[in-house]
């Protein structure tokens, strides 16, 4: 495995993780942002989206 390919399966491990937590928590999307070791939620926008083609709110209004 080179270097990109584990720094995907990270970031695929984290999305994972976010997932759950959209899904089974009540935690508002700003706080799962900040969990995430993200201090800005346009960042955790833009890597939600990178996986979905949905917003995290929208995502989870579904």
């Amino acid at each position: 495995m080179d270097k990109t390919e584990s720094l995907e399966a990270f970031y695929k491990r984290k999305f994972d993780w976010v997932m759950l937590v959209i899904r089974d928590s009540s935690w508002n999307i700003s706080e799962i942002a900040y969990a995430l070791g993200l201090k800005e939620v346009t960042h955790f926008n833009n890597f939600f989206k990178k996986y979905v083609p949905l917003s995290p709110s929208k995502f989870r209004k579904q």
